[in-house]
């Protein structure tokens, strides 16, 4: 499966022939926040930016959301063995309902991509595509990837890329709606470089340093999963995987789309700065604002 992933997965061939589909996503995105906007009373915010398009059109976003924060939490079972029959913070109860929801949802998603390939849809080949067409040797692999492994390995891929882009969106704007000024610099570049009425692309973003710089101090300052391991480059390394892409594309769009403000019962004085502890760690209230 490791094979799987880097050779046929996030090889950079295969993300560049990927683009239209992140595209597509953020496309959709823009039109949920735009939907949502208009739904609320003039100055009132609107919530959960980093995880619309997803959410919208999955639907798996809050049991992902779950998992995330059960499996983060400290479990009094680890210090005291003899004490998981009896599950005394609801742990396990907990994170076996959120993971039935998203595997019924997730397994009803494959089930529609199955009946699509079925009556000769286009392939899109997409990771879910190459999960369907691999075919190992039956010896050293196995000779097809069985439903429940790939249901369960699609979670994990929408888990790894999904809760640290939307945090991190989220906490990058929450920062620059409370500095002004850095806000106003980081529009200006975007205007600069993609003009007004251009869509934001990947190719884009190398020529937007600022934009760049933002995201890299909120991971600094807010980072999406505080417990790995320390890790650092023996050479100089230039990496550019797809949840860069992802990331970038999405904050960039909003930036560029939308020109947003706190809601009206928001300062920032009032404003919650505290994280909620998980295996990511997410704002504790999500952020209100007005696109």
């Amino acid at each position: 499966m490791r094979r799987l992933v880097t050779v046929d997965m996030v090889a950079n061939k295969r993300i560049n022939e990927t683009a239209f589909i992140r595209r597509k996503c953020i496309d959709n995105m823009q039109l949920c926040v735009e939907e949502e906007a208009s739904k609320v009373e003039e100055g009132r915010g609107v919530h959960g930016l980093g995880g619309y398009e997803f959410g919208r059109r999955v639907g798996v976003f809050k049991e992902m959301k779950g998992l995330m924060e059960w499996n983060g939490n400290a479990n009094v079972v680890d210090f005291f063995p003899w004490l998981r029959w009896l599950d005394p913070q609801g742990l396990k109860r907990k994170m076996k309902r959120e993971l039935g929801k998203a595997i019924q949802i997730a397994s009803k998603f494959f089930k529609e991509r199955i009946q699509e390939r079925d009556v000769g849809g286009e392939k899109t080949m997409d990771f879910l595509d190459v999960l369907l067409e691999f075919e190992g040797d039956g010896i050293d692999k196995p000779a097809k990837i069985s439903d429940h492994d790939l249901i369960i390995f699609i979670l994990e891929i929408f888990r790894a890329g999904l809760e640290t882009t939307s945090s991190t969106t989220e906490w990058a704007l929450t920062e620059l709606l409370c500095n002004p000024a850095t806000l106003i610099e980081a529009k200006a570049e975007l205007t600069q470089v993609i003009g007004p009425s251009r869509k934001i692309e990947e190719g884009d973003i190398d020529n937007l340093p600022y934009l760049q710089g933002i995201i890299n101090q909120t991971l600094r300052l807010h980072p999406s999963i505080p417990f790995l391991v320390p890790r650092k480059a023996m050479h100089d390394t230039s990496l550019h995987p797809k949840t860069h892409r992802m990331l970038h594309l999405t904050f960039g769009m909003l930036l560029h789309r939308f020109d947003w403000s706190l809601d009206a019962n928001v300062t920032r004085e009032t404003m919650d700065w505290k994280d909620k502890l998980g295996i990511t760690m997410t704002k504790s209230e999500p952020l209100l604002a007005v696109p």
